[in-house]
């Protein structure tokens, strides 16, 4: 089994991040396979309105949005 804990905090190291770890130590302990995805860990800037994703089909900000995350999304 597998299962995935995913914080939105943005603060790295916060209490939000301490509960999902706490959350996810009895899958662990079970020997369920678990990913943790914190997105303190990344840089994501704001949209800023340029409408170039409607022509390119992407956006043209480099940030970690561009980042292949399809692994925790089976």
């Amino acid at each position: 089994m597998e299962v995935l804990g995913i914080s939105g905090s943005p603060r790295s190291g916060g209490n939000t991040e301490l509960v999902l770890k706490h959350a996810l130590k009895p899958f662990s302990e079970k020997g369920w396979v678990v990913t943790e995805f914190f997105l303190s860990n990344r840089s994501v800037a704001p949209c800023d309105g340029c409408d170039e994703c409607r022509s390119l089909g992407k956006c043209i900000i480099r940030d970690d949005m561009d980042r292949n995350i399809k692994w925790c999304l089976r």
